[in-house]
């Protein structure tokens, strides 16, 4: 079946994680293998989480890791591939406050502030 797709047809077989979130999650990224080829998931994070609060927005945090992962010539190898990640920055919930009745007063589920799509396309 397969031997007659043309040869620029890519065929993606994902593979998907399920995990409860919890108040430790700051953010979340979505990225293609442009950029898991030059940085482990270790590093990313470490990245993000040194630029999240120095930045203006999310797109200057994204804008930086696709210049970190851009290859200086387009001569081919590490960072000439297509680019393209999605940042999710999660709100803190708020915990939960008495009111003056005693009554406790819930803030709500946890939602995200600001999501940020960046591309960049290799040669």
């Amino acid at each position: 079946m397969y031997a007659y797709l043309p040869f620029d047809i890519v065929l993606v077989i994902c593979s998907f994680l399920q995990v409860e979130l919890c108040d430790d999650d700051d953010f979340l990224v979505l990225a293609c293998d442009g950029i898991w080829d030059c940085m482990s998931n270790q590093q990313l994070v470490d990245f993000i989480r040194e630029h999240i609060n120095t930045e203006e927005s999310l797109c200057a945090v994204c804008e930086r890791v696709l210049d970190r992962c851009l290859a200086p010539s387009t001569m081919g190898g590490e960072g000439c591939d297509n680019m393209t990640m999605i940042l999710v920055q999660f709100k803190k919930p708020i915990t939960q406050n008495k009111d003056d009745s005693g009554a406790e007063q819930s803030a709500g589920d946890t939602e995200p502030s600001e999501v940020h799509v960046a591309e960049e396309n290799g040669s």
